[in-house]
């Protein structure tokens, strides 16, 4: 297993610890940072679908209630997230084609209110 695969499953653990004493995770404790093996991993960035540095895959994908994008959560739990911008060629949305064909699953900070967040995970694109 690559390092990059053990710090992803760390991460969902360390969500998982978080949520034990609240479901919603505020925005001050996700930017305090993961550590793993002594490397500090910001688990959710400033743009939507979050890659950190020397990552091949993003970590996570983050939908804010008064975003831009028409992001949604339907009743089976089918989510729809929008690419970033409206290129499709930009790094980020590359990345997100990249997760989906080689099925990584990510972390979704879902915004219930400002800069609160519910995370759902893993979740793999289809």
């Amino acid at each position: 297993m690559t390092w990059e695969n053990e710090c992803r499953l760390a991460a969902f653990k360390y969500i998982a610890e978080l949520e034990q004493f609240n479901d919603v995770i505020t925005g001050t404790i996700l930017n305090a940072r993961f550590t793993f093996r002594g490397r500090t991993i910001n688990l959710k960035g400033q743009s939507g679908i979050w890659k950190p540095k020397d990552f091949k895959y993003p970590i996570s994908i983050t939908s804010r209630n008064n975003g831009i994008y028409q992001d949604a959560i339907d009743r089976d739990g089918i989510i729809t997230y929008s690419y970033r911008g409206t290129n499709p060629n930009h790094s980020d949305n590359r990345a997100l084609r990249d997760a989906y064909e080689d099925q990584i699953p990510l972390i979704l900070f879902n915004e219930v209110r400002e800069s609160h967040y519910q995370a759902t995970w893993p979740i793999v694109i289809f």
